[in-house]
């Protein structure tokens, strides 16, 4: 959906820190050839985003995931 919302002129990351979602969102952003999405693999402590690389971020069913 956001990579719809910024067109080709934008960028939209989508992390993950489980390389089958990763694969999987790389996959589904191929077929409907949208390539400003650029999939990012990232650990539970790191989201591996380039620094200062975001205007805005959404999270979405992470909760469970944090420790701390």
């Amino acid at each position: 959906m956001f990579a719809e919302v910024v067109g080709t002129g934008g960028k939209v990351y989508a992390e993950e820190i489980a390389k089958d979602k990763v694969d999987s969102l790389g996959k589904k952003a191929a077929e409907k050839s949208l390539p400003q999405l650029q999939t990012v693999l990232g650990t539970s402590d790191d989201p591996a985003l380039p620094p200062a690389s975001v205007d805005m971020e959404f999270m979405h069913h992470v909760y469970h995931h944090f420790s701390q």
